[in-house]
């Protein structure tokens, strides 16, 4: 008797489990965005089971790594819609924060951040043509695949640089127009700060794809263009500020600056090659 209702309840399980692997791939049952791929990468066989009853890889690029492709698997639609579909205008920004994998006092930034009056992003012309050509041409010749993004976990694609190299291959004068960023978004920003951690990333559909939404841990971010939107397909910088979802159009040596607590992303690329200049800016008490 007692044999026959454990295996009762071990059958009702394992009917449950099915059903609810029915549910997720037929409904499309959007994840919590707490719920992290590693996660998933302990049950490798449970993901090949879910990818062989449907899961179609729409618009990723055959050769882009599998961690790109598990990060796809289990992006939330919302979310989805944006960086995959490049569907923008539509998005309510609330529903897409709620979605973005943050900590909760994270959240509360980058909620802040979202419905603030004050500006939280600014678009400023900053690097000339030759040294947006400089700048690629550098990180032509050292990029490698070895690194690891601590956003998503998956290839960064990018080379880091000192704040004294980019100096010497831009100018003095050029960098301090840089540093001095900070203080057109806010003019009680620091004139001076701890660090800035610099480097040089570069985008394509079959390495880095796209970046996910997320917030910075330093006080500003700069992120220079060194190519134009038109020069390829995809890979547009969007952010959460003024009450919605922005796609922010630059031309080549266009620098963007903005908070750090400002939620952002780049959509997945389609083809061509995005090149950006990224510059972290460090204060002692950052919040």
């Amino acid at each position: 008797m007692q044999r026959a209702f454990v295996l009762g309840i071990a059958t009702c399980c394992f009917q449950l489990l099915l059903y609810c692997t029915s549910f997720v791939m037929e409904q499309r049952v959007i994840f919590s965005p707490s719920l992290r791929r590693e996660t998933f990468s302990k049950f490798p066989s449970v993901y090949a089971d879910l990818v062989d009853v449907g899961f179609e890889e729409k618009q990723l690029h055959p050769d882009v790594d599998e961690s790109f492709v598990r990060a796809r698997f289990f992006m939330p639609s919302v979310v989805e819609k944006v960086l995959i579909d490049q569907e923008v205008e539509s998005i309510n920004a609330l529903d897409l924060l709620s979605r973005v994998d943050l900590s909760n006092k994270h959240r509360e930034l980058a909620l802040e951040a979202l419905i603030s009056t004050i500006p939280q992003c600014i678009n400023v012309p900053m690097l000339n043509e030759n040294e947006c050509k400089k700048l690629k041409a550098f990180v032509n010749s050292r990029i490698i695949d070895d690194g690891i993004d601590d956003t998503d976990g998956c290839p960064d694609y990018q080379v880091n640089i000192s704040e004294q190299k980019l100096e010497r291959l831009l100018s003095p004068e050029t960098m301090q127009r840089i540093k001095r960023l900070p203080l057109k978004l806010e003019s009680n920003a620091p004139s001076k700060f701890e660090r800035i951690g610099v480097f040089i990333r570069m985008y394509k559909p079959d390495t880095r794809p796209w970046m996910p939404f997320h917030i910075d841990n330093n006080k500003y971010t700069v992120n220079i263009a060194l190519n134009d939107d038109r020069e390829y397909e995809g890979g547009n910088l969007v952010a959460l500020f003024g009450n919605r979802v922005q796609k922010l159009e630059r031309t080549r040596g266009m620098a963007t600056c903005h908070k750090g607590s400002c939620v952002h992303g780049v959509t997945t690329m389609s083809s061509g090659t995005r090149y950006s200049l990224i510059l972290f800016f460090h204060s002692i008490n950052e919040s």
